[in-house]
């Protein structure tokens, strides 16, 4: 189906002017291509299917492509225009989602954060050796996955006297 409207806003996600859109495919100029970079082929994208069954559609994890190439998330329904018992085409209407999904992380790492705190403050209580103590904190902070790569790393505390550090946790290191 060609584009017969879009408003402004719309346009302006995409990076495109809404008079150039205007007979466009806009499945081709925004929806062509899956978060994974392989093609998008009509036949499975959701709002060509509504344009075909005239079938009501939503998504919230797909994306849509700009003008300049970039993509962007989105989330997005997809309503038939039926008259006469026959689709005549559909309103897509989308969002971009970036700032939730974003947020979302966020909120994520912070609860796992809180979790890691929490568990180290809990390990302080525990009737074990100082040593024992930060070998348990440290595996708690290697679970950090956007801290660490690998699950590998030591602590070191400040020895005053002989003005050094003293490696006194280490997990995956070699001797």
């Amino acid at each position: 189906d060609e584009t017969t409207f879009i408003n402004e806003a719309g346009a302006a996600m995409i990076g495109w002017d809404s008079a150039a859109l205007l007979g466009t495919h806009p499945h081709e100029l925004m929806h062509h291509t899956k978060m994974d970079g392989s093609p998008y082929p009509s036949r499975e994208c959701p709002i060509c299917q509504t344009s075909r069954d005239g079938s009501q559609r939503s998504r919230s994890n797909e994306i849509f492509w700009r003008k300049d190439g970039s993509s962007f998330p989105v989330e997005y329904t997809v309503t038939p225009i039926v008259e006469h018992n026959e689709c005549q085409g559909a309103v897509v209407v989308f969002r971009d989602i970036t700032d939730r999904l974003r947020t979302e992380t966020l909120n994520r790492q912070l609860l796992l954060l809180q979790r890691v705190v929490n568990s180290i403050h809990k390990i302080a209580y525990d009737p074990l050796p100082l040593g024992r103590q930060l070998e348990r904190a440290l595996e708690e902070i290697l679970t950090i996955p956007w801290f660490f790569k690998q699950s590998k790393g030591s602590l070191f505390l400040v020895n005053e006297g002989e003005r050094m550090l003293e490696m006194v946790a280490q997990k995956g290191l070699d001797e």
